[in-house]
């Protein structure tokens, strides 16, 4: 993988920040201590693997002085086997239950292509595809991150060889092995802990066994007690239906021989009370010929008239108020009208005065308005000609002739202008109190005008009430003609009109109160007569459904005999329910005791299970602990091969370099003799510590070099010959790597510098210089 671009925004100290490495040589990325150097590699992982880095959260990746809404953007260009891409990851601030979130999005481009639906989760997944590794794997081969080059040559075994195996990947392999261990031991402590024997399983087999042959014996003698209690019970059932059939029949002749003694006691009440209607009927002056229709007939007459009196009594009482009311509001109308058309003239002569007055003061402040104008005007002309004579070089601006006097001119059209400006002032006085005047008998004559309205608006409503009082009037005489046509004997008057109707509602309400006595007479026959008819045909009923009893005895017999077969069949289903018990019990108890059996099986069966576990576990730890010191005897030496080769390029006194299963690093000088990497000078650690990390990068490349070198800090500790000799070979063996400092020391060996600086505000920025032109 070779990195070509770089852009980040609102990213850690940087608030944007453009990087280009396609340009082949060395690239050095330089600055000050707190420059962001390093968050050009942190958001290198973050874009292509999504890690926000070692103790980071995303919420630590945000610009301190990025705004809330701003986005926070990792965007990298990189290319890998003759393929460009490009990873793009970027956060947005957002609220997730009262607390603050970054939420992640991902893009991804092959070739210039953006690959659709991609999320960051897909994303990391199609980078590790593409690269063949992991962030693990990328970091380890061509990251080199400052101060790892001196802890793999100063620090403790421990540390030495947990960077190796986490590099290399050994770590995973480590701790697979530490818990299998850790699991053989627990499980040998499980199946110590676990009870059961296999004599046990044995005992508990037998006993269940046995309790089974017994549940069955005792279930054979309760199946032959419920046949027993069935056969009894099926007995009784029969004889108690004979019984109770023998039963129902004497029951059911009691009861029709009850049915017609009723039934003649009904016929005799409904005869009676066919006499007592008939003798009501007589009463309200009717024959049993009178039909009910003729009755129903009379009220329905009686019901109309009554209807059409009420109508007619409603609608002149309700024509009486009504012209009533019209004539007080014509009358108060009337006099409202008189004292209006008193004060209209005087109205009238108001308005037209003040209308003329109000014409006068326009025309005045018309006049003044001009006057005004005039002046103004005169007053700019004169300015003009002093601006002129001020330039004129004592000449007349209009017919260019010498002045005589220049100042006493100017000093006489000055006191013109000025008194132009004193009538103009003085017109905007008058113009000003006329238009006060004018306002004022503008406002007076709306006011006249307005009351002008409303007389005529009172004038016109006397004549409108006057119009509704002749037409009330004229519609009670229509009611009142209507009303007494209906009155025998009426003088034509109101009053006397309303009484003739009252006597004639009275009549008929008297009227209608015995037609209705009549009906209810003519009901209560054909009441009476339809109840003697049911009767009638009750007692025919009953007389035809009376039916002969059982004889006494046999019924008591049958009852009796149906008595003793209950008793009979209540005793078998009591031993049958106790012999269902003892059954039940002893099924119960087996079912227990194979319980118990089944428990010591499965106790023995996980015991044993428990000591296969941990022996198999045991074997894993074994092979894993075996594989592991074979595969980390293999890793030392290849990386010990990989860094003696970088030594001798790398130049200095020592021809080899060693890395043993202690993980104590050593270099061998010329004369064979081995030293601890931890013995040597500040120059000499730095190239062997280089040699030795280049070596891990080669073995987790497979024993060839990465494609990019992206180094940290990795040059401090080497003198001027020992960078240069350094360099070189990294230039031997990478195209484009990325070289960190914070001196300019390297600047001499790049071929583009990249400067870092903080600007005063805390901000990360650049300048890039292109060395090899």
């Amino acid at each position: 993988m070779r990195l070509l671009t770089a852009h980040l925004e609102n990213f850690r100290s940087t608030e944007e920040l453009d990087l280009d490495f396609r340009a082949d040589g060395v690239h050095a990325l330089v600055g000050p201590p707190g420059s962001g150097k390093s968050s050009v590699f942190a958001g290198l992982v973050f874009a292509m693997y999504g890690d926000p880095g070692p103790d980071q959260e995303m919420l630590d990746l945000r610009y301190d002085r990025a705004e809330p809404k701003s986005l926070v953007v990792a965007d990298y260009t990189w290319s890998h086997e003759g393929t460009t891409y490009r990873t793009r990851r970027s956060l947005r601030r957002a609220k997730r239950g009262g607390q603050d979130k970054e939420i992640s999005s991902a893009q991804m481009w092959r070739d210039g292509v953006e690959i659709d639906n991609m999320t960051p989760t897909l994303m990391t997944a199609e980078v590790t595809k593409v690269l063949g590794m992991g962030e693990r794997g990328l970091t380890g081969s061509s990251l080199i991150r400052q101060g790892e080059v001196a802890i793999l040559t100063t620090a403790p075994p421990t540390e030495v060889q947990k960077l190796v195996e986490e590099h290399t990947g050994v770590n995973k392999l480590t701790k697979a092995r530490d818990n299998a261990r850790k699991a053989s031991n627990d499980a040998r402590k499980i199946s110590d802990a676990l009870p059961g024997s296999l004599p046990d399983v044995a005992d508990a087999k037998d006993a269940a066994e046995q309790a089974t042959l017994d549940a069955e014996e005792l279930q054979k003698v309760a199946d032959m007690a419920r046949a027993k209690s069935d056969r009894a019970v099926s007995n009784w059932r029969d004889a108690h239906t004979i019984a109770t059939d023998l039963q129902q029949r004497a029951i059911t002749a009691q009861s029709s021989r009850e049915a017609v003694v009723a039934a003649r006691a009904g016929v005799t009440a409904a005869t009676n009370s066919v006499d007592a209607a008939a003798a009501g009927l007589a009463e309200v002056g009717l024959t049993p010929s009178t039909s009910l229709e003729d009755v129903n007939a009379q009220l329905r007459d009686l019901d109309s008239q009554r209807s059409t009196i009420a109508d007619l009594g409603n609608a002149l009482l309700a024509a009486c108020r009504t012209a009533e009311g019209a004539h007080r509001d014509a009358q108060a109308a009337s006099d409202s009208a008189a004292a209006a058309e008193t004060a209209r003239p005087a109205l009238v002569e108001q308005v037209t005065d003040l209308t003329g007055q109000y014409e006068e003061v326009v025309a005045d402040g018309q006049q003044a308005r001009a006057a005004q104008t005039a002046a103004t005007n005169e007053v700019a002309r004169l300015a003009k000609s002093l601006e002129a004579l001020a330039s004129a070089a004592a000449h007349c601006p209009t017919c260019q002739q010498e002045l005589a006097d220049t100042a006493g001119l100017i000093d006489d059209l000055t006191g013109q202008q000025k008194a132009a400006a004193a009538r103009a002032a003085a017109q905007g006085r008058i113009i000003d109190d006329l238009t006060g005047q004018a306002r004022a008998l503008n406002t007076r004559i709306k006011q006249l005008r307005t009351d002008l309205d409303q007389t005529d608006r009172v004038i016109a409503a006397a004549s409108g009430a006057s119009d509704r009082d002749r037409q009330a009037h004229a519609h009670l005489a229509e009611q009142l003609t209507a009303a007494a046509a209906c009155v025998d004997n009426a003088d034509g008057t109101i009053d006397d009109v309303l009484t003739g109707l009252r006597e004639a509602k009275a009549s008929i309400d008297a009227r209608l109160t015995t037609a209705g006595e009549q009906r209810a007479a003519i009901r209560a026959v054909h009441a009476a007569s339809e109840q003697l008819r049911k009767a009638t045909a009750t007692l025919e009923t009953a007389t035809v459904a009376v039916v002969d009893a059982p004889d006494p005895e046999v019924v008591a017999e049958a009852l009796s005999e149906a008595g003793r077969l209950r008793g009979t069949a209540d005793s078998l289903t009591a031993e049958t329910a106790s012999a269902t018990t003892a059954a039940q019990a002893a099924q119960m108890g087996a079912s227990q005791l194979r319980s118990a059996a089944d428990v010591a099986a499965n106790q023995w069966a996980r015991k044993q299970k428990a000591v296969q576990d941990a022996e198999v576990l045991a074997t894993v730890s074994q092979v894993l602990g075996a594989y592991r010191e074979d595969l980390i005897g293999d890793f030392c030496a290849g990386i010990s091969a990989a860094a003696t080769e970088l030594l001798a390029r790398f130049g200095g006194e020592h021809v080899a370099f060693r890395l043993e299963s202690d993980f104590v690093p050593r270099v061998e000088l010329a004369d064979g003799r081995l030293r601890k990497t931890s013995a040597l000078s500040g120059g000499e650690k730095a190239r062997v510590g280089l040699a030795f990390r280049l070596g891990i990068s080669m073995q987790i490349t497979e024993g060839g070099l990465p494609s990019q070198l992206v180094g940290d800090e990795i040059t401090s500790y080497l003198d001027e010959d020992g960078r240069r000799g350094v360099l070189e070979v990294i230039r031997e063996l990478f195209s484009s790597p990325i070289l960190v400092s914070h001196t300019n020391e390297i600047l001499d060996h790049a071929a583009q510098v990249h400067q870092l600086w903080r600007s005063p505000l805390g901000t990360t920025q650049t300048v890039d210089v292109d060395l090899a032109s």
